[in-house]
């Protein structure tokens, strides 16, 4: 195992920051791309990321916000899912207040930061946390999807 030298650190620092690919700096630095993943975190340049980030990020599929599918996607692709294991479900329409209480039965703290007209921009906090009205939408069909019960739709927001 070779041994982190200032040189190196500071080597990947600017790789990373810089953006480019871990393989390549690690065919740069004669590493493993896994050895760099590991030093980003211990020599803190790059933060670990919280349970919620990381379930909410693997649902998405990366972390590549121009390769990571809408929300609205992932969503379909549970219902898919879920219909294939159910069959015959019919939708569940509700109201944007139905997704805010289940999110709060589940112990986060959710509300409205910024209201917009299109409910599709209106901005909330969950957990001291930003997101969209879709993405807690989707944050509560995993919760349904994960009891064996249909997705919620919300009117003018998933559709």
């Amino acid at each position: 195992m070779k041994t982190w030298t200032s040189f190196d650190i500071e080597q990947l620092m600017k790789g990373y920051l810089s953006g480019t690919p871990l393989k390549s700096l690690a065919r740069e630095m004669n590493r493993t791309p896994t050895a760099l993943n590991k030093a980003l975190t211990r020599f803190g340049i790059r933060r670990e990321r919280s349970k919620e980030e990381k379930t909410l990020w693997n649902d998405f599929g990366n972390m590549k916000p121009e390769t990571t599918p809408h929300p609205m996607t992932a969503i379909r692709r549970f219902d898919r899912k879920f219909r294939k294991q159910q069959k015959a479900l019919l939708n569940e329409w509700v109201p944007m207040d139905e997704i805010l209480t289940l999110l709060d039965e589940k112990g986060h703290r959710v509300y409205m930061t910024e209201s917009n007209k299109d409910p599709r921009r209106s901005i909330y906090s969950l957990d001291d946390r930003k997101f969209t009205a879709l993405q807690l939408v989707f944050m509560a069909n995993r919760y349904r999807i994960q009891q064996n019960k249909a997705p919620f739709y919300v009117a003018e927001v998933t559709c």
